[in-house]
């Protein structure tokens, strides 16, 4: 669905999104980059950073670039609304594992609310058997 949503907002606004797909996938990487086992803490700037690594992987950041008029860069990703507004998606969802923490310095808001944050917690056990539930679903 990541794709779609991405044309959309490429043709209709000419805008670069980050959709809940690329969040929920950055994550995953970081957690498999960490072993994979236990619960960690990310900073937005660190999943911005694994969001343009995917996209670079899967070519999707060259033809972003060619595309749209937006920065693409990971500092930009994780300032732009459609990444809180994805992530808010994400933890109101319901979707267990992920959680927004604060390290730092509370940069960024997670709407409704407008929370501050700056990380994200991550219960990797958590998010592993819901992401596994979700792959084995046949559909109905």
């Amino acid at each position: 669905m990541s794709p779609i949503f991405m044309q959309y907002a490429l043709e209709a606004r000419g805008e670069v999104i980050v959709t809940p797909a690329d969040i929920v996938v950055s994550v995953l990487r970081i957690s498999r980059a960490r072993g994979g086992a236990g619960d960690f803490v990310a900073s937005a700037e660190e999943v911005a950073k694994e969001v343009a690594s995917f996209w670079e992987e899967r070519d999707l950041l060259r033809r972003l670039k060619l595309y749209s008029q937006d920065e693409v860069a990971p500092e930009a990703l994780c300032r732009k609304r459609s990444f809180t507004a994805s992530l808010a998606l994400i933890i109101n969802a319901g979707i267990g594992g992920i959680h927004i923490t604060t390290e730092r310095r509370p940069e960024l808001q997670l709407p409704p609310r407008m929370i501050g944050f700056d990380s994200l917690y991550v219960r990797a056990q958590q998010l592993s058997s819901i992401v596994r539930r979700v792959w084995r679903w046949e559909g109905g």
